[in-house]
This record gives C-alpha cells, structure tokens and sequence, in this order.
C-alpha cells in the first residue's frame, strides 16, 4: 500500500508539470482524494494485521491450555484405569477373604455343635466377643482397642477445645466459649 502511494505522488508530480493549470487542478484534487483514501485504507490494513496477530498470539495460548488440558485429561483417564484394575484385584481379594473365612467358620460352626452346651457357648462367645466369660478380664489387644478409642475421643475433645467449643456437662447443648476467659463454665 505505501507503493501505491508513492505511486500517486509520483503521477501528481508529473501531472503538475505537464498539464494545463485548469486540467491538472482537478486532475490533482482527484489524485489527492485517491491518496487520502489510499492512506486511511493503509491504516486499516495496518489494525487488521494487528488484531490477526494478536487473535494468532490469542489462539496461540489457547491452544497450549487446550493441549495442557488434554494431558491433563490423559493423565486422569491413565489414574482412573488404574485405579480401576486395582478396584477390581481388590474385589477379587474381598471375594476370596470372604470365602476362606466362611468356609472356616461354617466348618467351626459343625466343630462346635459336636461340643456339649457349656463349651458351645463359651465357643460362640469367643468367636463373637473375643472371650468366652464376661467376667473374664479383657485381653491385651482388647485393651489397646479400648485405649486407642479413649485416645481418639479425647484428641477430638481437645480439638474442641482448641477451637473454643464445649459441651455443657449439665445440660448436654454446645456453648462456644470465648477466647478471653480460660476456663469453660461446665
């Protein structure tokens, strides 16, 4: 476009040197308007080139971020068959454990009923409760279990009272305390 400018100076020059006054006038007021039109269609061409760069520099990005989203996408469907096959090899132990132990059980089951009474219970009292008398004190892993029970009752107790709850011994409803005082009104 800037030849073609060029151009229409070049004719101007010519035409005012060969011309009659009265010809070359208008001749000259026509080139001019031709180049006024020429440079705003110049300018024109020159945004559209600007914003086709900036839309290429736009799609630029949004074809990484959709090529960021495809590997993420890949990699979540990678995760998902695996976890999956691991869904399934899990099962399969389920369904196996299942089966060794009921298996087992039901051939205790037969063993027990062959026993006299006082031993049959005791037999399903172990088998349910870990012990065949409730007088009988509690085994060491019993006693862990029961232990690491209390443990967690009392971190989720001190948890609350970290963040400034406590349950109102008397009447059983919530109270937040404020952070200010340092004993809870129980």
């Amino acid at each position: 476009m800037i030849i073609a400018t060029h151009q229409a100076e070049k004719c101007l020059n010519d035409l005012h040197r060969n011309s009659s006054p009265w010809f070359a006038s208008e001749r000259i007021e026509i080139i001019k308007r031709h180049m006024e039109a020429f440079a705003q269609r110049d300018q024109k061409v020159a945004a559209l080139e600007a914003e086709i760069e900036s839309e290429r520099d736009a799609n630029s990005v949004l074809t990484e971020e959709i090529e960021a989203l495809q590997d993420e996408i890949d990699l979540k469907r990678a995760c998902i068959k695996g976890m999956g096959e691991r869904a399934e090899t899990l099962h399969k132990d389920l369904t196996f454990t299942q089966e060794w132990f009921a298996t087992r059980f039901e051939r205790l089951k037969d063993l027990a009923r062959t026993l006299p009474e006082p031993k049959q219970t005791e037999f399903f009292s172990i088998l349910a409760n870990g012990k065949g008398d409730p007088t009988e004190p509690p085994s060491y892993a019993l006693q862990m279990t029961l232990l690491r029970h209390d443990l967690d009752r009392l971190a989720g107790e001190i948890e609350k009272l970290h963040r400034g709850e406590f349950i109102c011994r008397k009447c059983g409803l919530r109270k937040n305390a404020d952070r200010s005082t340092s004993e809870p009104d129980f």
